[in-house]
């Protein structure tokens, strides 16, 4: 018998991001000022592919992440989200 265990990755990124990050999570998207979208595929028990993509408060996708590395690919995301919203404050003065 083998014992499999999967990664929920969905619950590291709202982690990663709430911890981490610092940022506010909701499930609203009407409330949402980024999206962030995490797309995880596994076949058997070797390969896998996963996918995120963030979209700014306009609706434009302003990152796309193949074939991502949970830890480090969080922080990036986090990275991505903050300095738009910090360009972002920056042009509207």
């Amino acid at each position: 018998m083998a014992v499999v265990h999967f990664r929920n990755h969905l619950e590291e990124l709202k982690q990663s991001l709430q911890t981490d990050c610092g940022l506010k999570l909701t499930i609203r998207i009407d409330k949402a000022d980024y999206l962030v979208k995490l797309t995880y595929i596994q076949w058997g028990l070797a390969q896998n592919s996963s996918k995120i993509e963030i979209a700014d408060p306009d609706g434009v996708i302003i990152s796309t992440m193949d074939k991502t590395k949970i830890d480090k690919d969080y922080q990036q995301v986090c990275s991505i989200i903050l300095s738009d919203w910090k360009s972002r404050k920056a042009t509207k003065k």
